[in-house]
């Protein structure tokens, strides 16, 4: 029979792990905002302006580099919220094959640990989060519109 306050405690840990990978994942975006801006005003200063392409890389790969961070960030996230899920089903049932309360920490992440399922829910958090695809996608459209505008409007000339 499980312990139903240490079936709580446990929950309540996977929680607190939930909230702490939200508040790290703002802290990627603000990071990215940054860094973005930061990249974006390096490449419109006078020595960068001539440097049209290695302008657009210095200022996209930023949002690349923070997008798969975040991703990965989500995907943790997810399986955070799966084991979570079952540790739910399982002090709704109150029947299970554990036998001792240690054994909590690592019910239900089993299914979660292949590199395949891993790999499936990091693409999923990467293109199908509408929290992290459309952030990223909207950073880079406008950092292809501020560059395309540097580009227009500081030629090279000969």
């Amino acid at each position: 029979m499980i312990d139903r306050q240490r079936l709580q405690w446990v929950i309540e840990q996977h929680y607190h792990t939930i909230d702490r990978h939200y508040n790290q994942r703002v802290t990627t975006k603000s990071w990215c905002l940054t860094v973005w801006i930061a990249s974006m005003l390096f490449a419109s200063s006078s020595h960068m302006i001539s440097l049209h392409y290695e302008g657009v890389v210095l200022t996209i790969l930023p949002v690349v580099m923070f997008w798969i961070i975040e991703g990965m960030q989500a995907s943790h996230m997810k399986i955070v919220e799966l084991r979570v899920v079952e540790l739910e089903k399982l002090w709704l049932t109150e029947k299970s094959e554990i036998k001792k309360t240690t054994d909590l920490l690592f019910y239900g992440s089993h299914q979660y640990q292949s590199a395949r399922i891993k790999f499936n829910i990091f693409v999923y958090a990467l293109f199908k989060m509408e929290t992290v695809f459309s952030f990223y996608l909207l950073l880079a459209i406008v950092d292809a519109i501020v560059v395309l505008f540097l580009i227009v409007a500081f030629p090279v000339g000969p």
